[in-house]
């Protein structure tokens, strides 16, 4: 089904409702009714079949993005019930993972490695001249020895269901105490022995960044490098997209025409990504590293389509995504679907990623496979009326206060001239 048995409270006038969308005239272009390609498909309105892309959803589940939506009412996330902004962290949130993972895993015992062989370098030196190079080198490889295990250690005791904490402090601790000693111990004797004391304290700054650091950075950066107002607006129905040197352009969200392009990658490979064109004028927006996760196959960016329209579709709930669980409560289409169907209201928050991976990520993906995308009616081409003008629809429009980018004036003989 398209739509709950409710009507919709608290949206506004031009707010999308798959089952009552206005009547809309036909494409100022002729040309643009059919725009399917060799690399670009016109993709269908409606009949929804609520299922969510698995990279967005494990995106989200991942340390940081899922330590974002663990918070209730998050102001700094990018969506929330109102409206979905244009995304400013995509290439910080990517990293993200991968800075965490280094500082916890590798960078403390490499720093580690670097600073005892500083601090013994005068004592290996005594040791190849007096029993020979073989017996130095023994020790060389008891230190990698032992940095290879700490890596293992550290990643066993992070890298799980309910990461270990306390023994992970202890074990980088210990590490830590070692190489300080060693470094004050021979500080006179060791070449360089102000960058190998460095070397050692830069190891307890690596853990604080893994655990702490990295996480309040991407914080700040959301801060600072606000959005431009570009956006999907639930409540509203409108999106807007900021332009250089130009207002900002604003219309209805069904509007638009939706293609799914086909863009061939540098190594050979290629992903999907969604276009939408505005019917009566020449604006379209590109939603690849905006909205949409770039390198999408092509069930999973009908999957997106999907939940894009779910998550404007004011008489949907929100889609099942980890990042809007914090707002569903807020949402009142939401709100009484879930006390209707008595969703946990932790579901996602509750749920640790390896286990989504492992039991739940599989389910998805083979879904999302099998489903039979494009194969129902496109609901959105029943409202187009070849009759309807497009000056008569925006003064309709208008006069319901639903303000658009394009005018019923620029639409007439006497402002066209």
């Amino acid at each position: 089904m398209n739509a709950l048995n409710s009507e919709p409270l608290n949206y506004g006038p031009a707010a999308f409702n798959s089952g009552k969308i206005p009547l809309q005239p036909a494409h100022l272009k002729r040309e643009n009714s059919t725009r399917s390609g060799v690399f670009r498909t016109t993709l269908l309105w409606g009949n929804y079949a609520n299922l969510q892309p698995w990279q967005d959803v494990g995106a989200q589940m991942q340390i940081g993005m899922h330590n974002a939506s663990n918070r209730d009412n998050n102001s700094d996330c990018y969506v929330n019930h109102q409206r979905w902004s244009f995304e400013t962290s995509n290439i910080f949130s990517t990293l993200l993972p991968f800075l965490k993972w280094w500082s916890i895993v590798f960078s403390p015992w490499i720093l580690w490695g670097l600073s005892i062989t500083g601090a013994f370098s005068k004592l290996f030196d005594q040791i190849s001249a007096s029993k020979g190079v073989g017996v130095s080198m023994i020790f060389g490889l008891l230190i990698a020895a032992t940095i290879l295990i700490s890596f293992g250690l550290s990643a066993w005791l992070m890298w799980r269901d309910q990461p270990r904490y306390k023994a992970y402090l202890c074990l980088v601790t210990i590490g830590f105490l070692t190489a300080l000693t060693s470094c004050i111990l021979n500080f006179k004797t060791a070449q360089n022995g102000t960058s190998i004391l460095w070397l050692s304290i830069s190891m307890s700054a690596a853990v604080f960044m893994g655990l702490v650091g990295w996480d309040c950075l991407s914080s700040y950066y959301l801060r600072v490098f606000q959005h431009d107002g570009s956006e999907f607006n639930r409540q509203t129905g409108m999106i807007n997209v900021a332009r250089r040197f130009r207002p900002a352009f604003t219309a209805p969200f069904y509007e638009f025409d939706a293609t799914m392009e086909m863009r061939p990658g540098s190594h050979g490979n290629s992903g999907m990504t969604i276009w939408l064109h505005h019917r009566y004028s020449d604006f379209e927006i590109f939603l690849g590293g905006k909205i949409q996760s770039l390198g999408m196959s092509r069930e999973e960016c009908l999957a997106f389509w999907d939940t894009l329209q779910r998550y404007m579709d004011v008489s949907q709930p929100l889609p099942e995504l980890p990042i809007l669980e914090q707002f569903r409560h807020l949402d009142p289409t939401t709100e009484a679907q879930d006390k209707l169907s008595k969703r946990p209201p932790r579901r996602w928050r509750d749920t640790k990623y390896k286990v989504w991976d492992r039991t739940e990520r599989p389910a998805m993906m083979e879904r999302n496979l099998q489903y039979p995308w494009q194969n129902q009616t496109c609901i959105l081409k029943a409202r187009i009326d070849p009759v309807l003008s497009i000056e008569s629809y925006y003064r309709d429009q208008e006069a319901k206060s639903i303000h658009s980018t394009p005018k019923a004036d620029d639409y007439d003989n006497i402002h066209r001239g």
